[in-house]
């Protein structure tokens, strides 16, 4: 399974992290997270490596809404700079 996953990533270009563990919600990470489904997706900002959403903000076009906030929030955060 892991093998199919990381040829997938590679066929279809995908550049952001992934993790995977067969154990799926029974993983460690999956635990701490409170993940109950899987696939789940987290949107971490790149520069600080905080959350920014997970869970229903993640899926299907709620990510859509979450990323453009947070890309409007990132761009007024720049304009504030000196």
């Amino acid at each position: 399974q892991g093998q199919a996953l990381k040829d997938f990533l590679k066929l279809n270009e995908i550049k952001w992290d992934q993790i995977y563990d067969n154990k799926a919600t029974e993983s460690r990470i999956a635990k701490s997270y409170g993940i109950k489904t899987t696939p789940y997706s987290i949107l971490v900002d790149g520069e600080t490596g905080k959350i920014i959403a997970m869970g229903t903000a993640t899926a299907g076009i709620n990510l859509q809404r979450t990323l453009l906030a947070a890309v409007m929030k990132k761009i007024q955060s720049f304009q504030k700079k000196p």
